[in-house]
């Protein structure tokens, strides 16, 4: 239903002792999600309200990825690496959500909006370090890869519900929730 695109370009240049090596991807994806949902609920067995619920989310992703790399042939038989890999995931969600609240006979008796529209940013990196030695002529390896990576996230959220009768005026207050979201997640040394 929505655009999806990419592309991107790669370097490389070799030497009898160096390589280098990059590249840089852009990827564009528009997404939705169409979502109906009814929930019954119920107290000793006997219905006792209803909830029908009409989802609807957008999404426009924006995916930056780039990496650059050095390999150095230090001697006949042994080789020395360093790569470094970024991405950045941006991302702005906006949805509304309307239920529509039921009797226990199935009559609509009340109705809630729900909007979204939210701000994420998830960036990241990783780090290797690498040597790879030629043990002997049948071709075993020592290998010693050191690695480091970190992974964050930025998400401002906002979400406003409006509260409704059956004629569509409002019966109480709407409930804003604003939330600033964080996280980070590291491994290696």
């Amino acid at each position: 239903m929505y655009p999806k695109t990419g592309g991107g370009f790669s370097l490389n240049h070799k030497s009898e002792k160096v390589q280098l090596y990059g590249g840089y991807n852009y990827n564009f994806r528009k997404g939705m999600n169409d979502l109906n949902i009814y929930k019954e609920f119920l107290k000793d067995g006997n219905r006792f309200s209803a909830f029908n619920q009409k989802n609807y989310l957008l999404m426009d992703n924006h995916i930056h990825s780039g990496r650059i790399g050095l390999d150095l042939q230090y001697s006949p038989k042994t080789k020395i690496g360093l790569m470094l890999h970024s991405m950045v995931h941006q991302f702005n969600p906006t949805g509304t959500s309307t239920t529509e609240i039921e009797d226990a006979f199935g009559n609509k008796v009340s109705a809630f909006v729900t909007k979204n529209n939210s701000h994420d940013i998830w960036p990241n990196y990783a780090l290797n370090a690498n040597v790879k030695h030629l043990v002997d002529t049948m071709g075993r390896e020592l290998t010693l890869d050191l690695d480091y990576a970190k992974y964050w996230n930025t998400t401002n959220q906002f979400f406003n519900t409006h509260y409704s009768d059956l004629n569509g005026n409002k019966y109480q207050p709407d409930y804003n929730l604003d939330g600033d979201l964080q996280g980070i997640f590291k491994f290696g040394l």
